[in-house]
């Protein structure tokens, strides 16, 4: 009888490790992992909660890109210009590194170092590991 009980804590051990160890690795605000943040589709800026802090709103907004200053952006018809991520080069493939600095009137100005962790028709995922947040950016190859 001692062993069937000691069987089942170490059970309900292990199931309780497995449950956090997920939580670590799927997007946490603790986690570095980007977690769901690659399932996210509309371009803005994402934390690792896939909390939105900024969306493209495809009914009032517009986004562009300038190939020569390898910046994508989102401005509304006033136009005032909400979201602006400038890099400083062209991101290479997944894994890659680039710095980000981010502006607009619908975001907190800041400077990011990201990663590459999409790519997917016009769009990049960029991931920053020490931030905890992510960006997805207007980026026609």
């Amino acid at each position: 009888m001692k062993r069937m009980i000691v069987i089942a804590l170490l059970a309900m051990v292990m199931a309780a490790c497995q449950k956090d160890g997920a939580k670590d690795n799927g997007g946490d605000f603790e986690s570095p992992a980007p977690g769901a943040f690659t399932n996210m589709s509309v371009m803005g800026m994402y934390d690792a909660n896939v909390n939105t802090l900024f969306a493209f709103d495809q009914v009032n907004d517009q986004m562009g890109y300038i190939s020569s200053a390898f910046e994508s952006r989102v401005q509304n018809s006033t136009p005032s210009l909400l979201f602006r991520c400038r890099l400083s080069g062209a991101p290479g493939g997944l894994g890659s590194t680039v710095d980000l600095t981010l502006d607009g009137k619908s975001v907190a100005a800041g400077s990011y170092t990201v990663e590459v962790v999409k790519q997917s028709g016009d769009y990049i995922w960029l991931w920053s590991t020490d931030s905890k947040v992510g960006f997805i950016l207007f980026w026609p190859q």
